[in-house]
């Protein structure tokens, strides 16, 4: 049986990790955070893979305005991570707040 307190606990540190390197902008990290078979599903719909969304998160400085409130559900072995968060994005020179659920 799986531990779901200590799951949670090491999936939040591991959100939290994910967060801050695409605020810095660290590929080493995102490499090793994003599974193999990582995809994005972007607000338009459109999908990266995980090469693609670590290139997108070093093209697109963004920083945390609200963190997210996290909320985790536990399906058998697999977990769904939700929450909305407020981000800033610079675009052509300006900072833009960007908020996403």
């Amino acid at each position: 049986m799986i531990d779901l307190a200590a799951s949670e606990l090491t999936l939040r540190q591991l959100e939290q990790r994910r967060s801050d390197a695409m605020e810095q902008r660290d590929a080493a990290v995102l490499d090793e955070v994003f599974a193999p078979d990582f995809q994005l599903v972007h607000g338009d719909g459109t999908l990266d893979d995980k090469r693609g969304a670590i290139e997108a998160a070093l093209r697109v400085p963004r920083r945390v305005i609200v963190p997210r409130e996290l909320s985790i559900r536990f399906f058998g072995e697999m977990a769904l991570l939700t929450g909305p968060v407020t981000l800033a994005v610079v675009l052509e020179g300006h900072e833009k707040p960007c908020e996403f659920s």
